[in-house]
């Protein structure tokens, strides 16, 4: 199952781009031409040219391909995935350097996140006669709108119907407070992308259909498709209920790091580890997770007592000790 995701994977990287072929290297070329042009962040990140090829996976092999190519003005490097690493530079002067640098020898290149070139926030109450090209011109804003799109939902006969919400795409990481239309305000809010769940091993952060895991059982989470089984085990937390259950706690915490990733422009492991960090100390904060030590401690489970002696003799034995004379520490001087 795992060799066959991965080929999967391989295959996606491929029709991505990651080909040797001269119309990929014209792509590539391109791409790090139009970075270029618009790169404005202190940050570059690196990944792959071709999955194929031997793969760098720690931060100590990007160091030493850098200091081959002459690029050593970095701050920091870290990894952000497993074949993907972030390099910071003190200023983004120093990051484009890196960018107009040829690093296919060293099978790597740069790219940079979706979430760090745009942003997407939605806007409430806009009339459904509002085209989307109508929109996107006569927006009045301090930032550059790429896209209007007009949001929809399913009825019950499964079919999309448009809604009174617009959903904005900003160049850059900012959002505006608001956006003019036509002498009217509008309050523009940060957009959180839905949750990725799988349907396969019902684990977070990826769909079914790029799966390379065993298949788990929906209601009681062992190494099987799902049945009749009348046990509810989650797969992710444990608990009694089901994985897709909105209560679980592993789902509210996939969503406290998603709003992470938006709000501070983070990868997902770095918004992982953030909130690991912050919420390290949640369990002792819930008193109802404490046993009751004195509803636990009864008769039954104290230990018993030392029957060796009785009541009397141990005070006894106490008496006799406490008048015995007490012993010299030291030794009589004689002449």
């Amino acid at each position: 199952m795992r060799s066959e995701g991965a080929a999967k994977h391989k295959e996606n990287q491929q029709g991505k781009g990651s080909g040797t072929d001269n119309s990929t290297v014209e792509i590539y070329q391109e791409r790090n031409r139009e970075d270029d042009e618009e790169w404005t962040s202190d940050t570059v990140f690196l990944e792959p040219f071709d999955l194929e090829k031997s793969t760098k996976q720690h931060p100590v092999c990007i160091k030493k391909a850098l200091k081959s190519v002459g690029v050593q003005n970095y701050t920091s490097i870290s990894a952000v995935g497993k074949f993907r690493f972030k390099v910071t530079f003190q200023s983004a002067h120093e990051a484009k350097k890196l960018v107009e640098v040829n690093l296919k020898e060293e099978n790597l290149k740069c790219y940079m996140p979706v979430t760090l070139k745009q942003t997407v926030g939605p806007i409430k109450g806009i009339p459904k006669s509002y085209t989307d090209e109508e929109l996107k011109e006569n927006l009045a804003k301090d930032v550059t709108i790429l896209k209007v799109e007009r949001m929809r939902i399913m009825d019950s006969n499964r079919n999309l119907k448009d809604t009174e919400n617009v959903k904005i795409v900003c160049k850059g990481k900012d959002l505006p407070a608001n956006v003019e239309l036509y002498r009217c305000f509008f309050k523009v809010e940060l957009y959180l992308f839905p949750i990725k769940q799988c349907k396969n091993c019902w684990a977070f952060g990826h769909r079914k259909e790029k799966c390379w895991r065993t298949t788990k059982c929906r209601e009681c989470g062992e190494n099987h498709a799902g049945g009749s089984c009348k046990r509810k085990s989650c797969v992710n937390c444990g608990g009694s209920h089901d994985p897709t259950d909105r209560q679980c706690p592993e789902k509210k915490k996939q969503i406290q790091i998603n709003l992470t990733m938006q709000q501070e422009k983070m990868t997902y492991r770095e918004a992982r580890a953030k909130w690991n960090e912050q919420n390290q100390y949640e369990l002792l904060s819930n008193e109802e997770e404490f046993p009751d030590i004195a509803r636990l401690c009864t008769s039954e489970t104290r230990p018993a007592p030392n029957t060796k002696r009785s009541g009397e003799q141990q005070k006894n034995r106490i008496i006799n000790f406490c008048h015995q004379p007490r012993r010299r520490k030291y030794r009589t001087l004689t002449k």
